[in-house]
């Protein structure tokens, strides 16, 4: 079969607002082309309520998207198709593959709020043998990649890989337009098709959040939204490595820890301090108990923080397609920043700095005390992997199975409330700090009474990680060569051993 082109044609025109919407159930289907190229129209016109204030970074307030040239869409094609294959003494047979494909847009052109997109993909090696089926992603920046197999029985372009942006850039009337990822009702078809029509839905939360109490002199540069540990429950995904689900039509986090639970929001030109903040996030809620922070830096360069624990019988529902609107009261104090390198020295908590987030009002120490000890005085293995980076949750699993079996662990708990027995990635980190000026900061952990580290010394530190029942992780701390040492030293031999804590 020769190798042709197709190129599909996709026009949009849509209505965004506030409330989420349900997708329609008709499709309407053109008629085939017998050309080589064949033109597919795509006309999406969900309609949506809208609210008075604006919603998206292009729609204006009465609620009609205005498309631009550098819009892109992504489209990913499927089909189950009939190959005839060459086989031994010249004989052909029939063979099921499933053709998998994606292509970003090209060409866009606008006409009246309606939005043209060339796509061009390989003619199908096949014959058709079910359907032929289309799903459409907006932005395409947002997409990764579909799950399944480019051969076999087991291909799905239902399941959709994305990405939500954990720096979005906002105005003081609308969020990221990079954020907001919109999905096409999946259009299957037992052909080749030159037209129908997709009904898109948005996967998204937004978030607009009023902040008072930041004084009127100020303008806002950058916020923060962080969700903070829940107890067992950890931190809400918002962000970062996602999953849509075309058949289920939900979109959610692919992992929930630290960094996908922080949205940054960056303005290219600061805002007033009472203009909303908008950002975009998978849904997600806050029950009664549960913890976020908010973070604002202003054109100033001041920092002011707030903890905001949801009260009783409240919560705050990020719900997809939504507008979620709340209030954040930072008090109007600015906060301490602190720079890495520093000495950590508040409510009675020493370390040295070694890592920052939201914009130094916040991070990581490392114990100015340090200790000899032995990993474990029994063999088990609790499926901490050798290069799991959360230090934190591994202490914790080994302070719920009995804290002294686990001496190491057990001296970092001892040292307070938060310390614990650093990850491998984390210690890491924080040798890669402290080596580049070792006298240095030698000094300052004597100034803080603490145990300074042997200089032209290579010592082995011990991490909260384990390769198996019998071997745990440790760190090299040296001056030359490769730091990073996943070593499997016994879990009963005797290493040395410091603290890391949040602040």
């Amino acid at each position: 079969m020769k190798n042709m082109f197709y190129k599909l044609t996709l026009l949009f025109g849509m209505v965004l607002g506030v409330a989420a919407c349900q997708m329609e159930e008709d499709v309407v289907v053109g008629t085939q082309s017998d050309s080589e190229k064949v033109t597919i129209s795509i006309t999406a016109d969900e309609q949506i309520e809208n609210e008075n204030d604006d919603t998206r970074t292009q729609l204006d307030r009465s609620g009609n998207v205005t498309w631009l040239i550098d819009d892109k869409v992504k489209v990913i094609r499927g089909a189950r198709t009939n190959v005839k294959v060459s086989g031994m003494f010249g004989m052909t047979y029939d063979e099921e593959r499933d053709e998998c494909s994606s292509a970003t847009s090209n060409n866009t052109s606008v006409t009246n709020n309606k939005a043209t997109f060339g796509v061009s993909f390989d003619a199908l090696q096949g014959t058709p043998l079910d359907n032929i089926s289309y799903n459409v992603i907006y932005p395409a920046s947002c997409y990764s990649s579909f799950t399944g197999e480019t051969r076999g029985y087991d291909y799905n372009i239902n399941k959709i890989s994305i990405k939500l942006p954990m720096t979005q850039t906002s105005t003081a009337s609308s969020f990221d337009a990079a954020g907001d990822i919109l999905m096409g009702k999946s259009v299957t078809t037992t052909s080749e098709q030159d037209s129908f029509t997709i009904k898109f839905k948005r996967m998204v939360s937004i978030g607009k959040m009023k902040i008072k109490g930041l004084p009127s002199s100020e303008q806002i540069k950058q916020v923060i939204f962080q969700s903070l540990p829940n107890g067992d429950y950890g931190y809400k995904g918002l962000c970062n490595a996602g999953t849509m689900d075309i058949t289920a039509q939900t979109c959610g986090p692919q992992f929930a820890n630290e960094k996908s639970g922080t949205i940054t929001i960056n303005y290219t030109t600061a805002i007033s301090s009472t203009s909303p903040v908008f950002f975009t996030c998978y849904p997600a809620v806050f029950n009664a108990g549960e913890k976020f922070k908010v973070t604002v830096t202003t054109s100033n360069d001041k920092v002011y923080s707030r903890e905001v624990v949801i009260p009783a019988g409240r919560t705050l529902e990020l719900i997809e397609g939504n507008i979620s609107e709340f209030t954040v009261n930072i008090d109007g104090q600015a906060v301490t920043t602190y720079n890495v390198g520093e000495l950590y020295n508040k409510d009675g908590v020493k370390g040295i700095i070694y890592e920052i987030s939201n914009g130094g009002t916040s991070g990581k120490i490392i114990s100015l005390q340090e200790e000899f000890l032995c990993w474990s005085n029994e063999s088990s293995f609790r499926q901490m992997g050798c290069f799991s980076n959360d230090g934190q949750t591994n202490t914790n699993i080994l302070v719920k199975d009995g804290i002294e079996k686990f001496p190491a662990a057990e001296w970092c708990v001892s040292l307070g409330d938060g310390w614990y027995l650093p990850s491998e990635p984390e210690l890491l980190k924080a040798w890669t700090v402290l080596k580049q000026d070792i006298s240095g900061y030698n000094e300052l952990i004597m100034l803080g009474g603490g145990t300074i580290i042997s200089e032209g010394i290579d010592n082995f530190y011990l991490t909260s990680n384990e390769t198996d029942e019998a071997f745990c992780a440790t760190v090299f701390f040296g001056m030359s060569g490769d730091s990073a040492v996943c070593l499997e030293p016994y879990k009963y031999n005797t290493y040395f051993v410091r603290a890391v804590r949040k602040f």
